[in-house]
């Protein structure tokens, strides 16, 4: 779940956002709290926007996992409450998108989204017929806004194979002059036992404004899941911007596997 991209989210409008988010799912997330496993502490812990889960009788990260999840959490919390930038009026909103990726190793994803007012609903489907994977995705979507910068949030459930998932989406789209930045960042809680706790950021994007419609970057991801090794990847991108949208193809390199896939990511919004 994509979008433009930073100068600095207010820390006013980031407790505003969570407040809409939280009371719309205030139900769900009281009948959630039976089905849970185990009380999960967070220590603390991220399209297109998935990483495969590997069926586990654990919920426990690896070793590596804790820092790598404090970083990023760290970087989301500063983005969260920096300074406004130029344009400081904040505003909550819920606006309607598409989002398809395409890849030729992993998983594919399709979120679409339909805004009324603060709030909207999401709807997403993952798969890799090359595995057999595939997971349905539906929940709560809001977004904060202040001038050319925002930072989308949902709160959503899965049904995966191995488990029930509640999923929290942390997905920031800011720009600075000529440099663009954004990522999907997704955390998936087990509902069940057989779950894997994960942490997902997938991917990291970084672009230059080359020309009229032209961008010219990178892309990097990260996938961490209880009880495995970080899954590590990246490689250059090149995206077209049309009047309400982008495409962008990604050529990704798995750091852990040394293959290569190529990811085709078309993001329209209305």
């Amino acid at each position: 779940m994509p979008g433009r991209v930073i100068a600095g989210l207010p820390a006013v409008g980031y407790h505003l956002l969570l407040g809409e988010i939280i009371h719309l799912g205030g139900t769900l997330g009281r009948s959630l709290r039976s089905r849970a496993s185990a009380h999960f502490v967070l220590t603390p812990p991220g399209g297109g926007t998935t990483c495969e889960r590997v069926s586990k009788p654990t919920n426990g990260w690896s070793s590596g996992a804790p820092s790598a999840g404090k970083l990023l959490l760290a970087t989301g919390l500063f983005v969260a409450s920096a300074e406004a930038s130029t344009d400081p009026k904040v505003h909550l909103e819920a606006r309607s998108f598409l989002f398809a990726r395409y890849a030729t190793t992993s998983a594919s994803s399709l979120y679409a989204a339909y805004g009324f007012g603060k709030v909207g609903f999401v709807l997403g489907v993952v798969g890799n017929p090359r595995t057999g994977y595939n997971e349905l995705i539906g929940g709560a979507v809001s977004r904060i806004a202040w001038g050319p910068q925002s930072v989308t949030m949902a709160l959503a459930l899965a049904e995966a194979p191995d488990s029930a998932y509640l999923q929290t989406y942390l997905v920031p789209s800011l720009s600075i002059a000529s440099l663009s930045l954004s990522a999907s960042i997704e955390w998936y809680e087990p509902l069940q036992d057989s779950g894997v706790r994960q942490l997902d950021l997938n991917p990291l994007t970084v672009l230059v404004h080359l020309g009229p419609r032209v961008y010219l970057g990178g892309v990097y991801a990260l996938g961490l899941a209880g009880g495995g090794a970080p899954h590590h990847r990246a490689g250059p991108a090149l995206q077209y911007a049309f009047a309400h949208g982008s495409l962008r193809v990604e050529l990704v390199r798995s750091l852990r596997r040394s293959s290569t896939e190529v990811r085709v990511v078309i993001n329209a919004g209305f």
